[in-house]
């Protein structure tokens, strides 16, 4: 499948808004799923956010996300990809945390690959709408592993086993070719423990993969309610200088975004984050968005 060069959005419109009161398209109290279909679009192409995070965790959301943004804006996704130009980025429980919950990480990993199909038809050409999830409450550099490796070995990987040892076909020529085959993960770090150790986890997770970049994600609210506001902006601190410390020596850099005020309807920045990648597959510029959400990438070396 012909590689895209990944464009790094600048801004993330999230599904956890505190906003004074439910916007104008709020039929109630409760967004409905279909008004997050919609929300999903506005953030589009009204505020110019370039990502939005399709939030699973904890929950209920419409896995057709994909096939009902197409079906219904299909102008605007003409014009703009969704994986190339936009981005959805699906935040998955994390099952070491919430058994539950997890329990539905199958059925999330497999809707990637539908939506990949349903993206190849509107496209009428190869395209992969959803390529990366977020694991909140990241611990571990197992956790990572082991979501990385089930969703290679057990979701795309079946593209190339039979339905059963004496069948003829592979299952991909049953239910159509299995894409991404792999995805990326972007660890979302909460706890103390976890923030102050997050460059080793991540160090120890690269090891023996070629990425051409990883974004990590550090928790503000959760840090601030367990520890203080202070406390969340000394751990970002720090963390932003034990990365620094943790490129010397190494081909790669590090771009660090900076969190602004809430937005209306719950277009912020993405969570403060750094991101890791070679000095030869440096990700792209962002493409310009809206003036106001603009100002949100700040870089540091």
């Amino acid at each position: 499948m012909p590689r895209v060069r990944r464009t790094i959005p600048k801004t993330m419109s999230t599904q956890h808004p505190d906003n004074a009161r439910m916007p104008d398209f709020a039929s109630g109290e409760i967004f409905t799923g279909e008004e997050e279909i919609f929300e999903a679009y506005f953030a589009y192409s009204e505020l110019g956010c370039r990502e939005q995070m399709w939030d699973w965790e904890g929950k209920e959301v419409d896995p057709l996300v994909v096939e009902k943004l197409l079906m219904r804006y299909e102008d605007f996704f003409k014009a703009n990809p969704i994986g190339e130009r936009v981005f959805l980025t699906p935040r998955v429980p994390n099952p070491s945390v919430e058994p539950v919950d997890g329990a539905r990480l199958p059925q999330i990993l497999h809707n990637i690959i539908y939506s990949s199909l349903i993206a190849k038809i509107f496209y009428e050409r190869e395209i992969v709408p959803v390529f990366e999830i977020i694991l909140p409450m990241t611990t571990s550099v197992e956790e990572l592993n082991r979501l990385e490796a089930y969703y290679r070995n057990f979701v795309s990987g079946q593209a190339l086993m039979k339905a059963f040892p004496e069948d003829d076909i592979f299952i991909k020529e049953w239910l159509g070719d299995f894409q991404p085959e792999r995805i990326g993960i972007i660890p979302l770090f909460e706890d103390k423990d976890s923030l102050l150790n997050c460059a080793n986890i991540v160090e120890e997770f690269m090891k023996g993969k070629e990425l051409e970049y990883m974004r990590v994600f550090l928790g503000r609210s959760d840090p601030a309610l367990n520890y203080s506001n202070l406390s969340s902006v000394c751990f970002s601190m720090w963390l932003f200088r034990d990365c620094i410390t943790w490129r010397r020596g190494r081909r790669c850099q590090f771009i660090l975004f900076s969190a602004l005020a809430q937005l209306p309807l719950g277009a912020t920045s993405s969570p403060p984050m750094w991101i890791v990648c070679s000095r030869d597959t440096l990700p792209a510029t962002p493409l310009p968005s809206n003036p106001l959400l603009n100002m949100t990438g700040r870089r540091i070396w």
